[in-house]
């Protein structure tokens, strides 16, 4: 389903089986959280957002 984190999968299997350009296959986990991708950014040395954490009990 496109949208959705099994489409980010399937496309990403998709592009692999296809040989097709496609993103890093080892930021995978990253594309489907907002934070983790923050974090590969700000890794990069790039700008990205600061980040909130919030524990709802």
């Amino acid at each position: 389903m496109l949208g959705a984190e099994s489409g980010v999968d399937l496309s990403e299997e998709l592009c692999i089986v296809f040989e097709l350009f496609s993103n890093d296959a080892l930021l995978l986990d990253s594309r489907k959280s907002k934070a983790k991708i923050n974090d590969v950014l700000k890794s990069k040395i790039l700008l990205a957002e600061k980040q909130q954490y919030f524990t709802i009990i």
